[in-house]
């Protein structure tokens, strides 16, 4: 339920706080008095569009901060658990929900739920889990056959349902759109059959190898210095061989160990005798080495030539399909695939096929399922709003649901039509064409009251829902909103003394001059306030001994 709202510097609402109860509570006061600012104040706080000429003139920045108090199986805790949202109340049996949002005059908008930051798409999404706002205009909701299977769909316990026939309907439609796309795609490439053999054949008879280019630049380049690379090799031969080092360090160690028999033990001579042994060791290794090097160098002209060639050749090809030479081994496995798509085509499509085809089946299954419960509910709510319009004093007009086949699509394979006679005898007709705009608002609090015994909204706010009648009809209309008082919270601004009368908390807006400032101001009525505020709605404003009488009498306080 909505236990409070705040609002600060919006229009001619300086800074208020608003408390609420369950049940029945009326809001009333003459025109212009500030009525519209709450409801576009609670929006604001619910994430509609900002308007920011709403922000009072003087002021930079406004606020609104709705509290809710919800249960704990209720579905908005599990969207701000999903959403890492923390509560107020974690040990309680409820929990508090506060919506704050906060509008600037340099056009920036910030929301909040619990002191979290959130972005206004989140701040919807929840609030559209508690509260329903019901404004004069809302009736365009049924007016729009396109919303009565939404309202339809609202009695459909099983939501599980809907939810699997969107699913099953997405996949169906993603694998036909697989199969299309198939389709084409070997259509496409059955016309360049012959071009892609050719080139493929063209790629097999090069072979490319992956970097080969880089690799045999590489090698170019070191047979292109080849001649100064063996001369520097065979100048390094000569200075080792020439100098005839290896002979010369093995006699400078042989003198060594003549030396050492002559000390006997010395460990200096031991030190030179191991280091001048790993030179040696070392330098036969590096002479080892170096021929091997020499004899790897092959400078041969031809295979230079080759070489080259080859690095034409990779070019070319990769020039003429407009790619780098790096990426021929790519190209020729793509066209191997390609030509292994069209040789296995028809079992692709015919797989392809039947995988669309199963889709569709059980998206059907699914579609039948929920048109076979979307029957069974428009009967339970044929029969309930018949019922409720008995209440409204509309006991003449009869409501049906149509539920008839349509194109398929994500909400399944049914056209959902609310048909209404106003008179006994008179021809069905569609909603939209048929009620008047007083019936419109007494078809649409009927539902209300039927969707409030399965609907997850624990508050609904009306705005002016009895415009339009009066007498018998408005009295009506204030009884059935206390019967749905008893079901959900009820909030209701209205001009009709008759509802006002059925509330069981009544507010007034009213406008007062303040340091020469005007401000609206809202105050709850006591019992006296309250006849006397319904005396004013049933005379204007010179307030007769028969208004009060009357007043007395509605609130049965005669």
């Amino acid at each position: 339920m909505l236990k409070s709202l705040h609002i600060k510097n919006i229009v001619l609402i300086k800074d208020i706080t608003i408390n609420f109860f369950n049940g029945f509570s009326v809001f009333s006061g003459e025109t212009g008095a500030g009525k519209s600012i709450l409801l576009d104040s609670l929006s604001l706080a619910l994430g509609e569009r900002a308007n920011y000429n709403l922000i009072r003139k003087g002021s930079t920045e406004a606020e609104v901060v709705a509290c809710f108090e919800v249960s704990k199986s209720h579905k908005s805790i599990e969207l701000l658990k999903d959403n890492s949202i923390g509560f107020v109340f974690e040990e309680e049996i409820n929990e508090e929900i506060i919506l704050r949002r906060v509008i600037s005059s340099d056009g920036k908008s910030k929301s909040f739920i619990n002191d979290t930051p959130v972005s206004i798409n989140f701040l919807r999404q929840l609030s559209a889990t508690l509260i329903d706002i019901h404004g004069q205009f809302d009736n365009q909701r049924l007016m729009n056959p396109s919303q009565h299977r939404e309202i339809l769909d609202s009695f459909i316990l099983d939501k599980t349902l809907l939810e699997k026939v969107a699913e099953s309907w997405n996949e169906y439609k993603e694998s036909k759109q697989n199969l299309e796309k198939k389709l084409s795609e070997i259509a496409e490439l059955q016309k360049e059959k012959e071009y892609i053999e050719y080139a493929l054949h063209e790629l097999v008879e090069l072979n490319p190898k992956e970097n080969e280019e880089k690799a045999l630049l590489e090698k170019k380049h070191l047979m292109q210095n080849g001649k100064k690379i063996l001369n520097s090799l065979q100048d390094i031969d000569k200075n080792i061989r020439g100098t005839d080092m290896l002979s010369n360090l093995h006699k400078s160690m042989r003198l060594l160990e003549n030396i050492k028999n002559l000390l006997n033990e010395n460990p200096e001579v031991d030190k030179l005798i191991d280091s001048f042994d790993n030179s040696y060791t070392k330098l036969n290794e590096s002479i080892e080495s170096l021929e091997d090097f020499k004899d790897s160098l092959d400078f041969n002209e031809s295979e230079l030539s080759a070489i080259e060639e080859r690095i034409l050749d990779l070019r070319s090809l990769a020039k003429k399909h407009k790619i780098l030479s790096e990426d021929l081994p790519n190209l020729k496995e793509e066209f191997s695939q390609k030509l292994a798509t069209l040789s296995l085509g028809e079992n692709l499509i015919d797989n392809i096929k039947h995988e669309s085809e199963e889709k569709y089946r059980i998206f059907l299954d699914f579609a039948n399922q929920l048109s076979q419960k979307r029957v069974g509910s428009a009967k339970i709510v044929d029969t309930k709003v018949n019922a409720e319009l008995a209440f409204l004093k509309l006991q003449s007009a009869e409501f049906f649901t149509l539920v008839e086949k349509e194109n398929e699509g994500e909400f399944g394979i049914d056209k959902i039509t609310f048909k209404v006679k106003t008179n006994k005898g008179a021809d069905w007709g569609d909603l939209n064409k048929i009620a008047s705009g007083g019936e419109m608002a007494r078809f649409m609090l009927a539902l209300k009251i039927v969707l409030a015994e399965v609907d997850i909204i624990n508050t609904i706010i009306l705005d002016e829902i009895d415009i339009g009648v009066g007498g018998e009809v408005a009295e009506s209309i204030g009884r059935r909103l206390l019967y749905l008082s008893q079901n959900i919270q009820t909030i209701v601004v209205t001009h009709s003394h008759q509802v006002a009368a059925s509330g069981n908390h009544h507010y007034k807006v009213l406008k007062e001059i303040i340091n020469d400032e005007v401000l609206s101001k809202l105050i709850l009525l006591n019992n006296d306030e309250r006849i006397q505020e319904i005396a004013r709605m049933l005379s204007g404003e010179v307030i007769t001994p028969q208004a009060i009488a009357t007043a007395k009498a509605l609130l049965n306080q005669e």
